[in-house]
């Protein structure tokens, strides 16, 4: 199956814009039709887009003075190391439309810099290309970024993570275009191999993009620059 977005969140913002042009073609509800027309920076959705990603800040602050507070304590520095990895991904859709969404065997691919033995900033990225039989194709995207933080600083044992993220996900079909910021938070475990080299990655997460709410569960692998 082709990549896609992260906790296969894209999808399901998206799914309005998509039936909407596909309604057109064929004859779709008007309420699709309506969600196509809406304005994407409107002065509703710009404020919860405001407060989410307020909200995921406020984690990104606490996460960050606590990795600040235990460097001030640690006595020689770390160098830094890099978390190259990819995920498969399953997400369910709270809202009307309720969607299902199974992306096997890669969704997203990321790349945390570790800034400490328990901090990484991580970026991620998946793409999607659908094309229906006499239907524009659809490319959908996401790109954003998010911030582990590890409660155990040994990467040789299990170690237990919490990630706040923030995202961007949109859609492209046939000239018309629209996207949406979103903001969740995931927890997570690692399952270290190869002496912490190489690890086995789940997580379960929440994501809000416009008026969506999103349970997700990742299954992926990372591997390490040191």
């Amino acid at each position: 199956a082709p990549s896609g977005a992260l906790d296969g969140a894209s999808h399901l913002p998206i799914t309005k814009l998509t039936s909407g042009w596909i309604g057109r073609r064929r004859g779709g509800t008007a309420r699709a039709n309506a969600a196509v027309r809406q304005h994407p920076f409107s002065l509703r959705r710009f404020m919860r887009h405001l407060r989410q990603v307020g909200a995921v800040f406020m984690l990104l602050l606490v996460a960050t003075s606590v990795v600040s507070a235990q460097a001030r304590r640690q006595t020689t520095s770390t160098a830094k190391f890099w978390e190259i990895g990819a995920d498969a991904g399953l997400s369910f859709g709270l809202d009307d439309p309720n969607v299902t969404t199974l992306s096997i065997p890669v969704q997203s691919i990321r790349a945390g810099l570790h800034v400490s033995d328990v901090l990484s900033i991580e970026p991620f990225f998946g793409l999607d290309y659908t094309k229906f039989e006499d239907v524009d194709g659809i490319t959908l995207y996401q790109f954003g970024v998010g911030a582990l933080y590890h409660f155990s600083a040994s990467r040789t044992q299990t170690q237990l993570f919490i990630r706040p993220a923030l995202q961007i996900v949109g859609a492209s079909i046939a000239g018309e275009s629209d996207s949406e910021v979103g903001a969740g938070v995931g927890i997570g475990m690692k399952w270290p191999k190869l002496n912490g080299r190489m690890a086995w990655r789940g997580e379960a997460n929440i994501n809000f993009i416009n008026d969506n709410t999103i349970l997700g569960a990742l299954l992926g692998i990372s591997f390490f620059t040191r």
